[in-house]
């Protein structure tokens, strides 16, 4: 790949995924506002970013094994830990930002956390073997991660009580992950199909003879049916949340 083109994916992934991210905290907020349905359309287009995101990293060439999946996974996290963090940090104390060192507080020990879960978890992968399924909840204050059959009374990092604490359901991220897969899937059918229509549309033009176009008519009739159909599933998946 070129160098300007693969500049250009770099760029695109991380604007996708900062959209992403964007949307899903966008989709929180009206929630808590009281605005159900404009925060299922923020996760709609936020999964959307997600699927754009994934295809330029795909064609990046940067989705490999899961072993390697979880070194990537560990540099990033020891990086953040050793590095970014503590620099941050550092700034935020030296200009005063007391919000700014704080959220960097928060992330910086619950990275150091998610380095050690990802360094358990590729040993496990290296023997050929998954992980064992766990209970892991989540301090939605500060990110904090733990692993356990229940959460602790308060949170060691910001102090949160323990209703703060989400859990991560093994349904809901089978759901998530089956949701993800079929949207996916939805998705690539209908870009599949919108290319038969433009190709029945120049078969239809060349009008080669009366037997051509009538297959090329009745393909392009069939295909728009079909992306009616996904639009109306998609919409009706947008509706009930399922869009992982």
């Amino acid at each position: 790949m070129r160098k300007m083109t693969e500049k250009n994916l770099r760029d695109a992934f991380a604007g996708e995924s900062q959209a992403h991210m964007r949307y899903l905290i966008f989709a929180e907020k009206a929630e808590q506002e009281g605005f159900p349905n404009i925060a299922k359309l923020f996760r709609a287009i936020a999964y959307a970013e997600f699927v754009h995101a994934k295809n330029h990293y795909k064609e990046l060439g940067e989705i490999k094994r899961t072993a390697d999946n979880l070194q990537v996974a560990i540099d990033g996290e020891t990086y953040e830990v050793e590095d970014m963090y503590p620099a941050f940090k550092a700034v935020a104390e030296l200009q005063n930002e007391k919000g700014a060192i704080k959220t960097t507080s928060w992330a910086l020990e619950a990275e150091k956390i998610h380095a050690t879960m990802y360094q358990k978890t590729k040993q496990t992968v290296e023997r050929g073997e998954d992980i064992e399924p766990k209970k892991i909840y989540v301090c939605k204050v500060c990110g904090y991660t733990t692993e356990g059959e229940e959460p602790p009374e308060k949170c060691p990092r910001c102090g949160a009580p323990r209703e703060k604490f989400e859990k991560m359901s093994e349904e809901g991220s089978e759901l998530i992950e089956r949701s993800r897969l079929t949207n996916s899937l939805h998705a690539h059918l209908h870009s599949l199909l919108s290319r038969i229509i433009d190709v029945c549309g120049k078969g239809i033009e060349d009008n080669l003879d009366p037997g051509c176009v009538k297959i090329f008519k009745e393909s392009k009739e069939f295909a728009e049916e079909m992306m009616r159909k996904i639009k109306a599933e998609i919409e009706v998946h947008i509706a009930k949340g399922k869009w992982g």
